[in-house]
């Protein structure tokens, strides 16, 4: 009796052949009906088995693709505000390969515990807001109330910088100088003879109010702006400037403001204004607008007016004032040498101290040139220099000579008389 040979194991032996030996003496196997059912039974699990395989892993790699896509999105936020992360051990990024870091967050300081009190050992943090200028007092180049918006508008755009108490204090600090700075440090020392330190920024805010605050800015606001008028030769826009920070500062109310600009403009403006005034509305922007285009006209027509008038008043002077004064000095005329002789001459009835006689023709009349005398000879034609006649010895001999002579005349002239 034939055996019956062993058939392949499910889905796993080879596929009979096709077609069977031709050889006469090899037997062949008994046929088996249910042979060809477990095959294909076994060929659909294994085929299972692959699809499950398959998406088994495809999960997988869908899984590790979108932890590598958080990770580059944490990155690349990271970069945006650059922060710079902590570098793991290798031991941490084989325990987080699928969960992303949590310190890659950029969750604020407060937010989590594990960075309180470490301001740049984790982050390499650029602040947003520049610094404002420091603060020393009244009469420095910032205003008390100016500086304090700045200092928290910095806390709040750059809260990352700040990570402890501390670090605002030492910020406030850092931003003043002079008395302000004088005025802080008795508390914000860490010396042991201060006994009462700061505990927060709010409390070193509240020692600069109580100095540098004006508690009655209100009411002094007020009273400035009850006070406020335009001037003439002021700008409309110079006044519009000062009108509405005062009423900023005195807290006037919107609905006042309108006529009490109209009120306090000049009489000009407020003629130019009248006819329009009630198309207005009451709208105070319309009428700042309005005013500042009839201002800018009337001042140009005002230039215009005044070259006009400063053209006549120079038309209308003489002709010798309009002349541009000439730069060459005038020289003074030469004083005649015949001024310069004795002023002696004798009379009939005495001697008269005027004019001395001069030997030759008859001085010129009034309109001709006067011939010149020679100071030595007293004649004219030549100067003394050029005279052939003896020197005389100087001016002052020649008086005393002529002074001898007249005394010697009237001498004579006395005898004569007592003779008669």
């Amino acid at each position: 009796m034939t055996s019956r040979s062993s058939g392949p194991s499910r889905g796993k032996g080879p596929a009979p052949p096709s077609n069977p030996p031709t050889d006469p003496y090899v037997e062949l196997p008994e046929s088996d009906e249910e042979s060809p059912t477990l095959d294909f039974k076994s060929q659909i699990m294994a085929l299972q088995n692959a699809q499950v395989e398959q998406a088994l892993a495809a999960e997988a790699s869908q899984n590790k693709i979108g932890s590598l896509e958080t990770s580059m999105q944490q990155i690349l936020d990271l970069l945006k505000n650059n922060v710079t992360p902590i570098t793991q051990t290798p031991a941490q990024q084989t325990t987080n390969t699928e969960s992303p870091d949590p310190l890659l967050e950029p969750t604020s300081p407060r937010a989590s515990p594990a960075l309180s009190g470490q301001s740049n050992e984790y982050f390499n943090y650029k602040p947003k807001v520049k610094d404002p200028l420091r603060f020393s007092n009244k009469d420095g180049l910032i205003q008390y109330h100016s500086w304090k918006q700045l200092i928290r508008d910095k806390f709040i755009k750059d809260q990352r910088q700040f990570n402890t108490p501390r670090d605002y204090m030492s910020y406030i600090f850092g931003r003043t100088e002079g008395d302000a700075q004088e005025h802080l440090y008795p508390r914000y020392t860490e010396d042991e003879e201060n006994e009462d330190p700061y505990t927060s920024y709010q409390e070193m805010f509240e020692t600069l109010d109580a100095i540098y605050k004006n508690a009655h800015q209100v009411q002094d606001s007020r009273h400035a702006y009850r006070e406020l008028r335009m001037g003439s030769s002021q700008s409309f826009q110079d006044f519009k400037t000062k009108f509405i920070q005062l009423a900023n500062e005195g807290r006037i109310p919107s609905s006042d403001r309108f006529d009490d600009m109209y009120e306090k403009m000049t009489t000009p403006l407020q003629g130019q204004l009248l006819n329009q005034l009630h198309t207005l509305d009451g709208d105070f922007n319309e009428l700042c607008k309005v005013v500042t285009g009839i201002d800018s006209r009337l001042r140009r027509l005002n230039t215009r007016r005044n070259q006009e008038r400063e053209a006549r008043t120079v038309n209308a002077l003489p002709a010798p004032t309009r002349t541009r004064p000439s730069s060459t000095p005038v020289q003074p005329k030469a004083t005649p040498v015949y001024a310069l002789r004795p002023l002696i001459k004798p009379t009939g009835t005495g001697v008269s101290f005027l004019q001395r006689p001069i030997q030759g023709p008859a001085p010129p009349t009034a309109g001709e040139p006067r011939p010149l005398a020679c100071f030595n000879c007293q004649k004219p034609g030549h100067f003394a220099s050029d005279c052939p006649e003896p020197k005389r010895v100087g001016l002052k001999d020649i008086e005393e000579e002529d002074v001898a002579e007249f005394e010697q005349e009237i001498d004579e002239d006395d005898q004569g008389n007592d003779d008669a």
